[in-house]
């Protein structure tokens, strides 16, 4: 549980500064066309 709540919590710090950007590469990704 411990390093569930840990691994938790530095994704969430990271998700804060990195939220736009992935926010992005996900629009990216969905309007890339499937080859």
């Amino acid at each position: 549980m411990a390093l569930y709540y840990l691994h938790e919590r530095g994704w969430s710090a990271l998700d804060w500064g990195l939220e736009d950007v992935d926010v992005d590469l996900d629009s990216l990704v969905k309007q890339r066309p499937v080859n």
